[in-house]
């Protein structure tokens, strides 16, 4: 195609690994979150850190927003496997064993940019962060007072354990919430659901 190259909007060092992106219109912030991805390390804000790139198109500041550790009560994923350069043997077997059941999960901005949404996949909760006071407002400073948290049911059927939420997306109001059931305690194919959960 004609496109051109993709243009980095930050360096692993500021962010680290990360998976979801998230749009707030009027502050014209990126934000995006901490994943665990195995042989990629984390960046300084740990295991469930939001990363704020305002401008991107512009002049472009990366920042550390919110580390929802503290507001969550989440322990830190200790990797004394993971390789220290590029250059170091690498095993990483933690990460290994938490991706997809630590840290954080997706994440989505409300419609009137007042809330920022994500996964807590550890306790398997809906994150509620909230940006501004008004839609007009400015851009709050990250703080858990602004956090709040709402469970995330189970699939019926499935045991706890394997209840694997992670999707979530905002739309008119409504948050929605994915959830797979991984089957890994019977490991029969048929015990594989998926289902989404709504949030008004």
């Amino acid at each position: 195609g004609n496109g051109g190259m993709p243009t980095p909007l930050a360096k692993a060092g500021l962010v680290g690994a990360v998976w979801g992106v998230a749009w707030d219109q009027k502050s014209k912030t990126a934000f995006t979150t901490s994943v665990v991805k195995r042989f990629s390390g984390f960046g300084p804000l740990g295991v469930a850190g939001i990363y704020a790139i305002t401008d991107p198109a512009g002049s472009r500041t990366v920042s550390s927003y919110l580390n929802l550790a503290p507001c969550l009560s989440l322990p830190a994923l200790n990797r004394p496997g993971l390789a220290l350069d590029i250059f170091g043997l690498s095993f990483d077997i933690e990460a290994y064993n938490a991706a997809g059941k630590q840290g954080l999960g997706g994440v989505t901005v409300s419609d009137d940019d007042m809330f920022l949404y994500t996964v807590d996949l550890s306790n398997k909760r809906l994150v509620q962060v909230k940006l501004r006071n008004s839609p007009e407002g400015p851009l709050l400073p990250g703080s858990c007072s602004n956090v709040n948290t709402y469970q995330i049911p189970n699939i019926p059927g499935c045991v706890n354990i394997d209840n694997r939420p992670w999707a979530v997306k905002e739309h008119k109001g409504k948050v929605y919430v994915g959830v797979v059931c991984s089957a890994e305690t019977s490991g029969n194919r048929s015990d594989m659901k998926t289902q989404i959960f709504v949030f008004d």
